[in-house]
């Protein structure tokens, strides 16, 4: 990212948006819809995201991409990935559209934006977060485990095609001296022994993972944000319309679909796992909770005592790259918001991990 781009992301949130919707209006043509709909904004984070209604066709979710962080060839091998999760059954994912000319996304420039944004148009799917979702948290985490290992499985087995290239969450990706997610021990907020400590963790970390080592039953395709938010739960409208379990990715009557390939790339299994389990990892329950993913991911893929024995250092990776994840995108509000909080939670898990 420039620092045009940069300059563009400290704009406030009310003109900057307001710019990203004439540029997503104007992305519209590419799919044969009219370009005087009217986007309504659903999030802003990564990406901004868009609700889009057209008379005859629907509802769309519009997603316009941050400028940078996908290659066009990156952003064609998400859809690849989760066409084929959808195709062989491990779990039901929203459908990215080609547009007119074949391709799964268009590239739009627009004057009130530094550069070209990709812009991706999906169908839009019903269902409420399963964050949101009542029946306790263990059967939330106990579901998110249980899925997690689908994917696993399913990327141990399946074969790219040429062409396929991803985010590397490898040790250079986390830890190098140009991580996928910023520099996390210069991260704004961090006072200076924490700032010391950060370095320290970044020289062990990666001396562990290189001990830790990549062999495909470790190291693979990870969808990189696996949250119960990118988790939608939807009551299929008939009984029969989607069949229980894997195959179907269906729970008792309700569908879910998994949203958000965005951060999909090429890392450690406990990566992924520790992604689901970052947030819970805060918690005085966190023992239970984690529990309860665990009892999730071995109905459906093997996960030893041995290797979990490792998970606290892939916690600690992973508040780390939300630290960098933030003073990357200091400009924005959300990290304004909350980079503060992340950092410090970041810093108490890293210090733990330690024992410093």
């Amino acid at each position: 990212m420039n620092n045009s781009d940069l300059d563009f992301d400290a704009r406030p949130a009310a003109e900057r948006l307001a710019v990203l919707r004439e540029l997503a209006r104007a992305a519209l043509p590419a799919w044969g819809l009219p370009a005087d709909l009217e986007p309504q904004l659903v999030t802003e984070r990564e990406n901004a995201v868009f609700r889009v209604e057209a008379d005859g066709r629907g509802a769309f979710a519009l997603r316009v991409h941050r400028s940078g962080y996908h290659s066009d060839a990156q952003l064609r091998s998400q859809v690849v990935w989760a066409r084929a999760l959808e195709a062989d059954g491990v779990v039901h994912t929203a459908a990215v559209l080609d547009t007119n000319s074949g391709e799964p996304f268009t590239v739009v420039s627009h004057p009130g934006v530094p550069t070209p944004r990709q812009v991706t148009l999906l169908e839009w799917e019903p269902g409420v977060p399963l964050s949101e979702l009542g029946g306790g948290d263990t059967a939330m985490l106990h579901t998110l485990g249980s899925m997690m290992a689908r994917l696993h499985q399913h990327a141990v087995s399946w074969i790219p095609p040429d062409g396929f290239d991803t985010l590397r969450w490898d040790s250079d990706g986390l830890v190098g001296d140009d991580p996928e997610w910023g520099r996390f021990w210069e991260a704004d907020g961090l006072d200076p022994s924490d700032a010391e400590m950060m370095r320290d963790f970044r020289v062990v970390a990666g001396e562990r993972l290189t001990e830790f080592g990549t062999s495909p039953e470790r190291f693979g395709l990870v969808h990189g944000d696996f949250l119960p938010e990118n988790v939608l739960v939807a009551r299929a409208a008939d009984p029969g319309e989607h069949p229980d379990g894997p195959d179907g990715a269906d729970i008792a009557g309700e569908r879910i679909t998994l949203l958000d390939f965005d951060d999909c790339g090429q890392g450690w299994f406990l990566f992924d796992i520790a992604t689901a389990l970052a947030m819970p990892s805060l918690r005085p329950d966190f023992t239970d909770l984690r529990d309860a993913f665990v009892d999730g991911y071995r109905t459906q893929r093997p996960l030893g005592d041995g290797e979990l024995e490792w998970l606290d250092l892939f916690l600690a990776l992973r508040g780390a790259t939300y630290a960098g994840w933030v003073h990357s995108r200091s400009q924005t509000d959300f990290a304004r918001a909350l980079g503060p909080m992340i950092v410090a939670a970041a810093a108490v898990t890293v210090r733990e991990f330690l024992g410093a």
